[in-house]
């Protein structure tokens, strides 16, 4: 329940990897997983972001009265996890890149606006045990 996503349980399925490998270091395993390039939109989530790393959910950001959303498309393009799992099976680091690049059409006290964007996430996870 520490990892991302913060909103419960969840599991990647194999559709959603890009790329993935795992190699021996020691007695840790480090293991490397991209995510497939997706779009997640006002009403549609990215499905495989939303099961492992998260994504941006505009329904959580209070524009206020004066803005209204046209449209809003979050491309996600090469989200990466990287972690290493000790040799008693548990994670001690973790590693989370979520590139995106956000197209945005709003309605700002009647006049209509559009922009883009482009910025990461990285978010890392120290663990003892």
């Amino acid at each position: 329940p520490l990892l991302l996503p913060k909103r419960g349980a969840f599991t990647l399925t194999q559709d959603g990897i890009a790329k993935a490998y795992a190699k021996k270091s020691g007695n840790d395993t480090i293991i490397h997983i991209q995510l497939v390039k997706e779009v997640g939109t006002l009403t549609n989530h990215p499905k495989h972001h939303a099961a492992s790393v998260g994504y941006l959910d505009a329904s959580d950001v209070d524009l206020g009265s004066t803005v209204t959303l046209n449209y809003l498309d979050i491309t996600y393009t090469g989200s990466t996890i990287d972690m290493v799992v000790n040799s008693d099976g548990y994670v001690t680091s973790v590693n989370y890149k979520i590139p995106i690049h956000i197209a945005v059409e709003a309605k700002i006290i009647g006049i209509t606006a559009a922009g883009e964007c482009e910025g990461s996430q990285s978010e890392t996870w120290k663990l003892n045990w």
